[in-house]
């Protein structure tokens, strides 16, 4: 092994050079999470509709299980946050500085933490239900809250180590943290608007992210649109819980042959003089023909 000469100042220095030991460690699962450790993990959203359904009804049944005062509480105050999370699809942060007070009007007009823009969000029968089973064990328990405290007393650590004992529980293996809630909304929010050219566009103004006001005004998205897309949701999440969810997927495969008979019928009946019966017929025929297209 050779001598490295090196100059410090006026002095010239010779060393014997080593060859560094390097250990290798190996990475541990961490149950729950999806992540090795030591390395940057993702929130995921939760995609798979029983994992989701089990992860929505966890809580509410942790709260049925047990007589303790505090579990109980903790229980009903975490499905809350969960459906919040779900329904609103907000960053966390935001999600914990809402009060009593936002809760009770339908609209609540949001400033994020992150961005400091303002957002809107309008609660669903989703929410109400949630919040109305915390109320109800606070009632139960002679608690009372004021319209200024926290509706959620925790922290963003007690956030992440909640859901991820839900994880565990009911097998999500993806690594889940406080932003799957809010991925888990646009994921599904996608998914069932598939054939919605602007699905993407509202979803993108309405996460505020970047150039997302300017978005929102070029696509034209007006109030009762963006209320119908968290009353939309709502009723999903509810669909969810009752097992009768439908997922929009009428996407259809054909031969570029069928598509070009299709069209070669439709263009010569285009060019024939008929009266208004044969029209409808000839379209009735048109749908026939493109129905047996589908796969």
């Amino acid at each position: 092994m050779s001598n490295i000469t090196y100059t410090f100042g006026n002095t010239v220095r010779t060393t014997e050079r080593h060859t560094a030991e390097i250990t290798a460690f190996p990475t541990k699962k961490i149950l729950g999470s999806g992540k090795k450790k030591g390395t940057a993990s993702t929130a995921e959203p939760i995609r798979d509709l029983e994992t989701l359904k089990a992860m929505r009804r966890f809580f509410l049944d942790e709260a049925g299980k047990t007589e303790n005062k505090s579990k109980k509480i903790a229980a009903l105050r975490n499905h809350l946050l969960f459906v919040v999370g779900l329904n609103f699809g907000l960053r966390i942060s935001d999600i914990l500085s809402l009060t009593w007070k936002d809760l009770q009007s339908d609209k609540l007009i949001i400033r994020e933490k992150k961005t400091g823009k303002f957002n809107t969000r309008f609660l669903t029968d989703d929410i109400k239900q949630a919040l109305e089973k915390y109320k109800s064990v606070l009632t139960e328990y002679n608690i009372d809250p004021l319209p200024e405290e926290k509706v959620f007393d925790m922290t963003k650590q007690n956030v992440i180590k909640t859901l991820k004992r839900a994880a565990v529980k009911c097998n999500f293996t993806e690594n889940i943290g406080t932003h799957t809630m809010r991925k888990t909304f646009a994921y599904w929010y996608l998914m069932n608007h598939k054939n919605d050219s602007r699905a993407a566009t509202v979803l993108q103004a309405m996460f505020n992210h970047s150039d997302g006001k300017i978005t929102m005004k070029y696509a034209g998205i007006t109030e009762d649109e963006n209320k119908a897309v968290f009353e939309n949701m709502g009723n999903f999440y509810i669909n969810v819980d009752n097992g009768t969810v439908q997922v929009c997927d009428d996407k259809i495969t054909v031969s570029y042959s069928c598509i070009a008979e299709l069209l070669r019928y439709a263009y010569t009946l285009g060019k024939e003089t008929t009266d208004f019966n044969t029209d409808v017929d000839n379209l009735e025929t048109l749908k026939s023909m493109l129905s047996d297209l589908q796969i």
